[in-house]
């Protein structure tokens, strides 16, 4: 439709499941073998939720092995649910309430895994910080907790996740592989010495 707009695009194999959230807080799990590839670029695809109302899809996830689902609100009100709440249904279906909302919106719904501890959100510039233990870990239809101070009429969305476990993990183990390169790159240069050294009483 001509109000139709692309609201996420992922990499996604078809072993996996799909999550998909509305603004008006439904969330919805199917399997990703569902959504059969289509050969055209500009093909219209498949329905993967029903809206309700004036309902908008506002995300849209693959979901592998992460264990609960973050939820944020239009007015800063933010919770986490256990993925194991959400039973896997058909795609195109109407989904189940992930967040109870009063006037307000869902503006995110980001998957988390166990190995996520900080969430970063954006509102108007600003970045907070929260660990991921200090938000609340809820049933489906509950509101939350208040996650930051807004403005009026200032709105909030999730920007990123960022894991400090696995980062640190990372950094190790490409330092251990730099050494191992600077290891190998200075025994060639070693080994090169030598044979131009020897090569001299060959001559």
């Amino acid at each position: 439709t001509l109000d139709d707009e692309l609201v996420s695009a992922f990499l996604c194999g078809q072993e996996k499941k799909i999550g998909v959230a509305t603004s008006d807080a439904h969330f919805t799990i199917f399997n990703a073998s569902e959504v059969e590839p289509l050969k055209s670029r500009t093909a219209i695809g498949v329905k993967a939720i029903t809206l309700k109302n004036d309902a908008y899809v506002i995300a849209a996830v693959p979901l592998d092995n992460e264990n609960e689902l973050v939820t944020i609100t239009s007015d800063g009100y933010i919770k986490r649910t256990s993925l194991s709440n959400f039973a896997v249904s058909g795609r195109g279906g109407v989904g189940v309430l992930a967040h109870k909302l009063s006037e307000n919106t869902l503006i995110d719904a980001l998957p988390i895994k166990a190995t996520n501890n900080i969430l970063k959100i954006v509102a108007s510039r600003t970045v907070s910080q929260i660990p991921i233990q200090e938000i609340p870990l809820l049933d489906r239809n509950t509101v939350g907790v208040k996650a930051i101070k807004l403005k009026p009429e200032e709105e909030v969305n999730i920007d990123f996740i960022l894991s400090v476990g696995e980062y640190k993990e990372k950094v190790k183990e490409n330092l251990i592989k730099y050494k191992s390169n600077q290891n190998v790159k200075t025994e060639f240069e070693l080994s090169k010495a030598r044979v131009e050294a020897e090569s001299r009483y060959l001559i």
